[in-house]
């Protein structure tokens, strides 16, 4: 029963990341702060996390993910799930085996130096983005870029 309940409350950015590293993180858990693992290798992140920002290189992301900011500069990411939540910032820049990027709602949107980046998808929607260096992506998608700002 009390496990249930500390995967409800809120975590400090500090205590949610050791327990990461320990492989002991409870599904669902919702963490303040900013969760970096730039530094240390991490196996996986734990299903339905909610964050405000998250600072990474995993090579997948798990399903359910929700947070503010999402950091990935770098990283070997390959894909992102369709149900990828990010409300302000989503940064692969430079994440250069990503190939796709799924239908999200963001506010900027960082994809520069995504060199494999083939497809966007219908329903992509950001105020701003930078796709410096996408070499092989050859069309957006319909209606793409009517609320963005800036491209």
């Amino acid at each position: 029963m009390f496990q249930r309940l500390r995967s409800i409350w809120p975590w400090k950015a500090e205590a949610a990341r050791k327990r990461i590293l320990e492989g002991d993180a409870p599904r669902g858990m919702r963490v303040r702060g900013l969760l970096d693992f730039s530094r240390e290798p991490i196996e996986s992140l734990p299903e339905n996390l909610q964050a405000e920002t998250i600072r990474d290189r995993l090579r997948q992301i798990p399903s359910g993910l929700s947070c503010e900011q999402l950091i990935l500069r770098r990283s070997a990411i390959e894909e992102l799930p369709g149900d990828l939540h990010v409300t302000e910032l989503l940064d692969a820049g430079d994440c250069r085996n990503l190939k796709e990027m799924p239908a999200i709602c963001v506010d900027r949107l960082q994809l520069d130096g995504c060199v494999r980046l083939t497809s966007l998808s219908e329903g992509l929607v950001a105020k701003s983005v930078d796709l410096t260096g996408c070499y092989r992506l050859e069309e957006l998608p319909a209606g793409f870029g009517a609320t963005t700002r800036s491209l």
